[in-house]
């Protein structure tokens, strides 16, 4: 297999799996999962590479763990955390309490109204979000896998392409 694809799926599936997780995903408020996955994989093609890895491949590796991490969250997080009752939603909405007593009411019956759906229509209410999220996967992880470079590539060399030929002699 490539590692470039190796490192993607090894990153995409743990940010994936963690991002899917109820009450785990709450540490992906601020893509901490995400960028994770995304510097794990771009981390891992580091230690693969035979060459010093370049920060457009960093970026690649990246972005496509994101992909994999961020489908993995839309088919199996979503429909997980809607079975177990939308725990970040609930922790959003006690901080809108706290800080918004007089909304607290209206986002209650809201809440309650979606939570009364059948599932089917819950799902595909939340779908248009999740397709937002799965952006987001793929951005925050390219970030993720461009930091990994950054970070973790300490070999030198030539790191913009093979050295220019010899001048011409006339």
């Amino acid at each position: 297999m490539n590692p470039k694809l190796r490192a993607a799926i090894t990153g995409g599936l743990l940010m994936g799996l963690l991002s899917a997780t109820p009450y785990v995903n709450i540490a992906n408020c601020c893509c901490v999962w995400v960028l994770f996955g995304g510097a794990l994989a771009a981390y891992l093609y580091i230690k693969s590479s035979k060459t010093p890895v370049l920060m457009a491949e960093g970026v690649q590796v990246g972005a496509l763990a994101g992909a994999i991490g961020g489908l993995i969250n839309l088919l199996i997080g979503l429909p997980l955390n809607l079975l177990a009752g939308n725990p970040g939603l609930r922790m959003v909405m006690k901080m809108i309490e706290r800080l918004n007593p007089q909304q607290t009411e209206l986002m209650r019956q809201r809440f309650e109204e979606g939570a009364s759906q059948p599932f089917l229509a819950q799902y595909l209410s939340a779908l248009p979000g999740a397709l937002i999220g799965l952006v987001m996967f793929v951005l925050f992880a390219t970030l993720g896998g461009l930091l990994a470079v950054v970070i973790f590539e300490k070999r030198k060399g030539e790191q913009e392409g093979p050295p220019p030929p010899p001048p011409a002699h006339l």
